[in-house]
Protein backbone atom coordinates (compact mmCIF):
# COMPACT_ATOMS: atom_id res chain seq x y z
CA UNK A 1 0.00 0.00 0.00
CA UNK A 2 1.28 3.55 -0.86
CA UNK A 3 0.62 6.52 1.62
CA UNK A 4 -0.18 9.54 -0.39
CA UNK A 5 -0.95 13.07 0.78
CA UNK A 6 -3.76 15.16 -1.20
CA UNK A 7 -3.36 18.67 -0.43
CA UNK A 8 -6.01 20.69 -2.00
CA UNK A 9 -5.72 24.50 -2.25
CA UNK A 10 -8.44 26.23 -4.17
CA UNK A 11 -9.25 27.20 -8.11
CA UNK A 12 -11.14 23.75 -9.26
CA UNK A 13 -9.23 21.56 -6.88
CA UNK A 14 -12.21 20.12 -4.82
CA UNK A 15 -13.96 18.78 -7.87
CA UNK A 16 -10.39 17.53 -9.32
CA UNK A 17 -9.54 16.23 -5.89
CA UNK A 18 -12.70 14.13 -5.54
CA UNK A 19 -11.83 12.63 -8.78
CA UNK A 20 -8.16 11.42 -7.65
CA UNK A 21 -9.28 10.05 -4.16
CA UNK A 22 -11.64 8.15 -6.06
CA UNK A 23 -8.38 6.60 -8.43
CA UNK A 24 -5.84 6.29 -5.40
CA UNK A 25 -8.91 3.59 -3.69
CA UNK A 26 -7.01 1.24 -1.87
CA UNK A 27 -4.05 3.48 -0.75
CA UNK A 28 -3.75 5.32 2.26
CA UNK A 29 -4.43 8.53 1.98
CA UNK A 30 -4.46 12.15 3.84
CA UNK A 31 -6.37 15.02 2.66
CA UNK A 32 -5.28 18.57 3.59
CA UNK A 33 -7.85 20.94 2.66
CA UNK A 34 -6.78 24.61 2.68
CA UNK A 35 -9.08 27.51 3.23
CA UNK A 36 -9.11 28.77 -0.01
CA UNK A 37 -10.07 25.62 -0.93
CA UNK A 38 -12.89 25.46 1.21
CA UNK A 39 -14.49 28.65 0.04
CA UNK A 40 -14.07 27.88 -3.44
CA UNK A 41 -16.04 24.56 -2.91
CA UNK A 42 -18.72 26.94 -1.10
CA UNK A 43 -18.87 28.43 -4.26
CA UNK A 44 -18.84 25.60 -7.00
CA UNK A 45 -21.03 23.69 -4.55
CA UNK A 46 -18.18 20.47 -4.22
CA UNK A 47 -19.03 18.10 -1.36
CA UNK A 48 -15.94 18.45 1.03
CA UNK A 49 -17.80 15.58 3.00
CA UNK A 50 -17.35 13.39 0.17
CA UNK A 51 -13.66 13.79 -0.34
CA UNK A 52 -13.09 13.54 3.40
CA UNK A 53 -15.21 10.33 3.14
CA UNK A 54 -12.83 8.90 0.48
CA UNK A 55 -9.50 9.93 2.87
CA UNK A 56 -7.95 7.68 5.24
CA UNK A 57 -7.08 10.78 7.01
CA UNK A 58 -7.92 14.87 7.13
CA UNK A 59 -5.78 17.08 8.58
CA UNK A 60 -6.68 20.82 9.08
CA UNK A 61 -4.10 23.28 7.25
CA UNK A 62 -2.49 24.36 10.36
CA UNK A 63 -2.39 20.86 12.25
CA UNK A 64 0.95 20.70 13.61
CA UNK A 65 -0.64 17.44 15.66
CA UNK A 66 -0.68 15.55 12.56
CA UNK A 67 1.73 13.28 11.35
CA UNK A 68 2.48 14.78 8.38
CA UNK A 69 3.97 17.95 10.20
CA UNK A 70 6.91 15.98 10.95
CA UNK A 71 9.90 15.34 8.80
CA UNK A 72 10.72 11.59 10.73
CA UNK A 73 7.25 10.43 9.08
CA UNK A 74 8.02 10.34 4.80
CA UNK A 75 5.02 9.20 2.85
CA UNK A 76 5.84 8.05 -0.49
CA UNK A 77 3.76 10.76 -2.61
CA UNK A 78 2.32 13.93 -2.38
CA UNK A 79 -0.15 15.59 -4.37
CA UNK A 80 -1.43 19.04 -4.45
CA UNK A 81 -4.71 19.83 -6.61
CA UNK A 82 -4.61 23.46 -7.32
Amino acid sequence: MVEVVVAVTGASGPKLAEGLLKALKGEETHLIISSGAREVAKHEGADLNAMEELSDFVWGENDMSSPLASSSNPVDAMVIVP
